[in-house]
């Protein structure tokens, strides 16, 4: 009796996680390059065909590139500390892992996304 019981409310927890998982979900703004163009244009940057200003946006956004014959990876900076890194193999198939991962669960909501 207690079992079930318990296997009740632990089914109950689970289907209000996903609950809230669902609803987190649709508060998730896509956005596309155009969008996030013209608010830094607007708002941040005003005059993007100045050199430093360019130079400013690359420092301030993005945290290293790794060049292949085939394909480039972008690691962007999402928190305001800077940190340098010293590059190792591990750390590039590190960031290589996060990448593939990236673009499947990109992949996933870009097949879920239902505009309004």
């Amino acid at each position: 009796m207690a079992k079930s019981w318990l296997t009740e409310f632990e089914n109950e927890i689970y289907q209000i996680e996903f609950d809230i998982d669902k609803e987190k979900q649709k508060i998730y703004q896509f956005l596309t390059k155009e969008v996030i163009k013209e608010f830094l244009k607007s708002k941040v940057f005003s005059n993007t065909d100045d050199i430093s200003i360019r130079k400013l946006i690359v420092n301030t956004f993005i945290k290293e590139i790794i060049l292949y014959s085939d394909k480039i990876i972008i690691t962007y900076r999402f928190t305001n500390p800077i940190e340098y890194d010293k590059i190792t193999p591990e750390s590039t198939k590190a960031i290589e892992k996060e990448s593939k991962s990236a673009l499947i669960v990109s992949s996933d909501n870009s097949q879920n996304f239902q505009p309004d």
